[in-house]
This record gives structure tokens, C-alpha cells and sequence, in this order.
């Protein structure tokens, strides 16, 4: 079975095994934890939620998310679940919901 499909390709630039959790650097203002959305599919269950590239992703499934494997392990591997996402943009922290859905070519 294959994960859920989001539509976002993401990344945590400023986690180091050496910074305490939580604590991830200040090139980039990512401070208190996140991952950064690098891109949205257009189309995607991502944008339909109104995440935005540029989005850092402060909270996956209610929880905070420090690094990429937090969103990956959260999403688990159920079809059409919404899923509360707590977004930082320019400064500003959002809530919003995006329901995963099937993977685009189904099962393997």
C-alpha cells in the first residue's frame, strides 16, 4: 500500500543533528520547529487546503513537526482523511485542513 498523496514537496533546511529540537537556526526564521513547502501541485489536495509554497509547516495531525519524517510518519497510509496542518506565512500562523487522498496511478 503507498502513502497518501498531499501534493507538496517539502523540506527541513535548517534541522542539524547538533541544534536542540525545536531550535533550528535563525537563517530563515524557522525557529520552534517546521518544515518549509517547497512546492504545490497544482490541482493538489495541498492547494485545495491553501497551502502555498513558501508556507513552513509548524503542526502535522495536531502535533509540531521539527523535521520532514514528522509530516511522512503522521500521514500514515489512510485514504481521504483530513488532516489539521498549522502553517507560519510571513510571519502569520494559520490553521488549515487538507484531506489526503489515493496516489495519482492508484496501488502498487
Amino acid at each position: 500500500m503507498r502513502r497518501p498523496y498531499l501534493g507538496i514537496k517539502f523540506h527541513s533546511p535548517f534541522a542539524s543533528p547538533f541544534s536542540p529540537r525545536g531550535h533550528l537556526g535563525s537563517s530563515g526564521g524557522v525557529n520552534g520547529g517546521g518544515v518549509s513547502v517547497l512546492e504545490v501541485a497544482p490541482g493538489s489536495p495541498a492547494e485545495t487546503a491553501g497551502l502555498q509554497a513558501g508556507d513552513v509547516i509548524v503542526e502535522f495531525d495536531k502535533r509540531p513537526v521539527v523535521k520532514n519524517r514528522d509530516i511522512v510518519e503522521r500521514l500514515g497510509f489512510e485514504y481521504g482523511r483530513p488532516i489539521a496542518v498549522k502553517v507560519r506565512r510571513s510571519g502569520v500562523e494559520m490553521n488549515l485542513t487538507v484531506v489526503s487522498s489515493k496516489p495519482k496511478g492508484g496501488d502498487r
